[in-house]
């Protein structure tokens, strides 16, 4: 009778153990990331690295969804959320008007504050776009980008759903189709050349103005360019029912002002002068007339 009792204890015991090591498997499988999971409490901090000791970047509210990528440690590796602090040097960022900015130089580091002592949080590659939503002395503050990453520790987050369709994720990184490289100024920094000015037909003379140090304005509307990709370019600036010239530029800063009316300050590419029937001005800054 003993040895019936030990003999069904143990088949119990290796059931229990096989069942509770089958959840187990069943459960770390259903928490692979990337999966949603909420914040447990308010004033839950994301940081810049797996410890306290690293800068904290924002702050989660009780209940606020992130998606996590990876765990390191007791710490989840999360998507930045737009609230989160992310900096970049001025100094390799040409602005381009409408709060947006292009970067000019290879592996730019994206930090956690305003100073090259603060963490690296990513990098930005030449051509890419920035969105800046505050400027500093030397750096612009500019929203997080879809690969920027935080850190949260375990126990303040819980899992909520492998689904993350529903969670609204940062727009993806954009790249201009052509790097952004340093404006070309005229052969005359004082002044228009007159091999430039000569390429300005009559109608584009009444809205295009010289400007000292080889930049120029010009007034009207933003179109799509019909043979759009051509060195770069996507769109045209029409006045008075005629192309006044071929705009480069962050295309998919442009775009958002095709049909408006705009003023835009720029350089001309001398490169291109004797290709197009109108000059090609690379565009320095681009403004929305009201």
């Amino acid at each position: 009778m003993t040895s019936r009792i030990i003999f069904l204890s143990l088949v119990v015991s290796l059931s229990l153990q096989v069942h509770g090591s089958q959840s187990g498997i069943v459960w770390a499988q259903e928490h692979l990331p990337p999966f949603l999971a909420e914040s447990t409490g308010d004033q839950v901090n994301v940081r810049a690295g797996q410890s306290a000791n690293f800068e904290k970047l924002c702050q989660l509210s009780k209940g606020e969804e992130v998606v996590v990528f990876s765990k390191e440690y007791s710490w989840y590796k999360i998507q930045l959320p737009p609230s989160a602090k992310s900096f970049v040097s001025k100094d390799y960022v040409q602005f381009l008007g409408q709060n947006a900015g292009g970067v000019t130089a290879t592996d730019v580091n994206i930090r956690a504050g305003a100073g090259i002592h603060h963490t690296i949080l990513g990098q930005l590659a030449k051509g890419e776009q920035i969105y800046i939503q505050e400027e500093f002395d030397e750096w612009y503050r500019i929203e997080p980008l879809s690969e920027s990453y935080g850190w949260v520790s375990q126990e303040l987050l819980t899992f909520k759903s492998k689904d993350i369709s529903s969670y609204q994720m940062l727009p993806p990184r954009s790249f201009v189709d052509e790097p952004i490289s340093e404006p070309i100024l005229l052969a005359d920094e004082q002044n228009p050349s007159e091999e430039i000015m000569n390429a300005v037909d009559n109608v584009a003379e009444d809205f295009i103005k010289a400007e000292s140090k080889g930049i120029i304005t010009v007034v009207g509307f933003v179109e799509p360019y019909e043979d759009e990709g051509t060195d770069g370019i996507y769109f045209k600036i029409v006045a008075g029912g005629q192309p006044v010239c071929y705009i480069q530029g962050t295309n998919h800063m442009l775009g958002r002002f095709v049909h408006q009316k705009v003023s835009v300050d720029g350089t001309v590419n001398q490169k291109l002068l004797s290709k197009y029937s109108q000059p090609v001005v690379v565009v320095l800054k681009i403004r929305l007339i009201l």
